[in-house]
């Protein structure tokens, strides 16, 4: 089932929610993501482009499933995006859809996806076991990772988690470190 993307944007702002909207973008290896601060966009990336011109290409495209992960935030702020109300019109403007994220059926593995509390609650865990091998700075190489580097599914798997992890642990010098933080993920999705 489809609906309109201006429409849960603007679901989002007056329920004056923070995290991040993430958007597969169909046929491509990239999403668009938004990210929100009480119902506000302060930042947005679609593969390497930012703010701005990030929005004027994701007019070009087509998009799949979406998913919103509640707070999630980054220490980022773009001063180039227009308001959330021309952020809406543009997208009504362009009759872009995202396709409402698929319900898992019965009898599905539960192995694949994540448990007790979610994504939202696993990127949490991670963020604070990469800060307490790295100090306070974990914070935004966590942030940088995942608007950069990570491509989750549009609703983030226990896989999706672990590629994560996997490119988490390449920010840790320290071997003993490193091997510490393996161990602390593994209690977390697990």
């Amino acid at each position: 089932m489809k609906t309109g993307l201006s429409e849960f944007i603007a679901e989002i702002y007056q329920g004056r929610k923070s995290g991040l909207l993430s958007i597969a973008v169909k046929g491509a290896n990239t999403q668009l993501k938004l990210f929100f601060r009480e119902g506000q966009i302060y930042h947005a990336t679609c593969g390497n482009m930012k703010g701005k011109e990030c929005l004027a290409q994701a007019i070009g495209h087509e998009f799949s499933q979406y998913f919103f992960m509640p707070d999630v935030s980054l220490n980022a702020r773009d001063g180039n995006l227009p308001s959330l109300a021309d952020i809406i019109q543009l997208f009504r403007a362009a009759d872009k859809a995202v396709e409402m994220p698929a319900r898992p059926a019965t009898g599905d593995n539960q192995a694949s996806r994540v448990q007790p509390g979610g994504p939202a609650a696993a990127l949490e865990h991670l963020t604070l076991a990469l800060i307490r091998q790295i100090g306070p700075v974990g914070a935004k190489v966590f942030s940088r990772t995942i608007e950069q580097k990570w491509h989750a599914s549009p609703q983030p798997t226990r896989e999706d988690l672990l590629r994560l992890v996997d490119i988490l642990k390449d920010e840790i010098e320290n071997p003993a470190d490193r091997n510490e933080f393996l161990k602390e993920t593994a209690n977390i999705i697990s």
